[in-house]
């Protein structure tokens, strides 16, 4: 799912009370199939201001695009806002458990334990 695909998405689940100001948390994981700009990435996390937390994960990925996408992730944590980033182009090497499969991308079971935890650690939920 690219970016600027997810932004009617998004729209849509809020314009239909799927996401409102009740939902304790939303993970925004997105990036590591192709470039986005600062623009498309202000209209996803713009409907999402009704959330208490974003949690805005960085990408982890061997693509030409990685480092740009999390520079404009990592710019878009600013304080005061509900928006946390999850750092995880660090944080997954933190997974000792063998926690990727064989592309180094996508989770195994392990994996989705720490990912999840990650965002637990934030959220409480």
């Amino acid at each position: 799912l690219q970016m600027v695909d997810a932004v009617p998405m998004v729209q849509s689940l809020v314009d239909g009370g799927v996401i409102t100001s009740d939902t304790a948390a939303v993970i925004v994981h997105l990036g590591t199939n192709g470039t986005f700009s600062a623009e498309t990435l202000d209209a996803l996390l713009a409907p999402l201001s009704i959330v208490p937390n974003v949690l805005l994960y960085t990408i982890r990925a061997d693509r030409s695009w990685t480092a740009t996408n999390n520079a404009l992730l990592r710019a878009r944590d600013r304080p005061g806002d509900n928006i946390v980033l999850i750092d995880w182009a660090q944080r997954a090497a933190e997974c000792s458990d063998n926690c990727f499969a064989g592309d180094g991308i996508h989770l195994n079971a392990n994996g989705k334990i720490f990912y999840a935890n990650l965002a637990r650690d934030w959220t409480g939920v």
